[in-house]
């Protein structure tokens, strides 16, 4: 009974106390997420919030669906729009799959948000594209998700895209620098030999590899070092005590030489990595989502996300309205048809921007990472187009 009234009461907010009749466009949205509404009993649902609450695996996406629905909140009031909107709650579990699909009135759906994980994700993008219905998936890097799927949508970028973005940073910013790539493994994996490349391409030299596994190389930086021109320190790692092992270890030559550390795939996500390193080197990082809070439209949004939720708004928060406002902005200006035209559409979005790459087999994939750096402890968005 609560998953049921619960999902109802979300049905009926995206009316905004408005009748379908009244609005010049009704749209079908359909949000699939995990809410984990059977873990949620009725004396849970009653309690005020609380940290503790919060942290529970039901509210793990709840300010993603909170941001989703002040964008349609937004599109209602300001575009002359109704969003007649289902939410599912769609876990791992295929049952939850199934009820979704057997649903006839999904089949008629405008747009559709969600899953979140890859599985279910796959099933029901199949479905999307025998229904000609654009899907999106706003919370996986992996690129596989769109294939054979023209009606697909991904909006995180891959590492793929990721190495394009360090290509045009490099020829921007770095052209006239020496540049080293640090190895952290046994071997010199893809990622390193892609990095290697592109340094070579753009510098028109060769780049200094150094297997920071072999501590004797570590001299590498002491003796190869340039006080001409700058340099420009590559590391690739996914673990975080590769990646405070690599800033340790660098750190010691920044006194001696003007150094700048780029980082990849996402060193944003390690907390408490030596900060004033990181300062020093003016570390540039590549992440999925910024959030700069010196903007007057993102203090804007904290502000109503405050206002209407009584809680500081998280990065899903940001995503959730990202995601919804772009789409339905979309979907309004080009219908069902929108995947095909992300290649020159604009719509300003708070944590990120989209920049699709138009695939008619593959579906639509966002190949746009923020790229920004320290500069005296503050965090400072880099444009290089």
């Amino acid at each position: 009974m609560l998953k049921k009234f619960i999902l109802t009461l979300f049905a009926i907010s995206s009316l905004f106390g408005k009748t379908f009749s009244q609005c010049d466009t009704t749209y079908r949205v359909a949000l699939m997420m995990p809410l984990y509404l059977e873990q949620v009993d009725e004396v849970t649902y009653r309690q005020s919030s609380s940290s503790k609450i919060m942290l529970q695996k039901p509210f793990s996406y709840i300010q993603f669906y909170e941001g989703f629905m002040m964008a349609v909140d937004s599109i209602s009031t300001s575009k002359g729009v109704c969003i007649d909107l289902n939410v599912y709650d769609i876990t791992t579990d295929t049952a939850s799959v199934n009820d979704a699909l057997n649903d006839t009135w999904l089949a008629n759906a405008d747009l559709i948000v969600g899953p979140f994980h890859v599985k279910p994700f796959e099933q029901l993008s199949k479905f999307a594209v025998a229904h000609n219905i654009p899907i999106v998936n706003p919370v996986t890097n992996r690129s596989s998700l769109i294939n054979d799927m023209p009606t697909a949508i991904k909006t995180k970028p891959s590492e793929e895209a990721q190495m394009e973005s360090l290509r045009q940073l490099l020829a921007k910013n770095y052209a006239d620098a020496k540049v080293f790539v640090v190895n952290m493994y046994e071997e010199p994996t893809t990622d390193i030999y892609k990095i290697e490349d592109i340094a070579k391409s753009v510098t028109g030299s060769e780049v200094v590899h150094v297997n920071m596994l072999q501590h004797k190389e570590h001299y590498i930086f002491r003796d190869e070092f340039s006080h001409e021109s700058g340099n420009v320190v590559i590391v690739y790692a996914d673990d975080k005590a590769l990646a405070a092992e690599a800033v340790n270890v660098i750190n010691r030559y920044t006194d001696d030489f003007d150094v700048t550390l780029i980082t990849l795939p996402k060193w944003g996500r390690y907390d408490g990595l030596f900060d004033d390193y990181l300062v020093k080197m003016k570390t540039v990082f590549f992440d999925d989502i910024f959030i700069d809070y010196n903007d007057l439209d993102i203090q804007h949004f904290v502000c109503e996300f405050r206002s209407k939720y009584v809680t500081e708004p998280t990065d899903y928060a940001f995503m959730g309205f990202d995601t919804g406002w772009y789409f339905l902005n979309a979907l309004k200006q080009f219908g069902r048809e929108f995947p095909y035209n992300l290649g020159g559409f604009e719509s300003r979005t708070l944590s990120t921007k989209y920049r699709f790459a138009t695939n008619y087999f593959n579906g639509q994939e966002n190949t746009y990472w923020n790229i920004y750096q320290y500069i005296s402890y503050e965090k400072v968005l880099i444009p290089i187009d």
